[in-house]
């Protein structure tokens, strides 16, 4: 049963946009309560995310860190995490 939940799961992440990537993984870092469904929900797009974006300073060892919200700055994924944003900020060229 779980291959086949892991299938829909990652079929359907595939299909999402970027910005709907964005939103669920913001929306599942919200998320206190924890299922063997979630769990493969959230591996599921953690696959999609390193298959889009490679991989992040804030996924390690197999995981990624979920406690603070994401954003999607000039096709790089940003992790809203204080002690980290000014570096990553100061990487992007942005004009205004």
């Amino acid at each position: 049963m779980n291959n086949n939940l892991e299938k829909r799961y990652a079929d359907k992440v595939s299909n999402m946009s970027d910005l709907e990537i964005v939103n669920n993984f913001n929306w599942e870092a919200l998320g206190k309560g924890w299922t063997s469904s979630r769990a493969i929900y959230l591996s599921c797009l953690r696959s999609e995310i390193i298959k889009r974006w490679g991989e992040l300073d804030w996924f390690k060892d197999n995981t990624m860190t979920m406690k603070y919200p994401i954003v999607l700055v000039q096709n790089k994924l940003i992790q809203m995490n204080p002690s980290g944003l000014k570096k990553e900020l100061s990487q992007l060229a942005i004009e205004f």
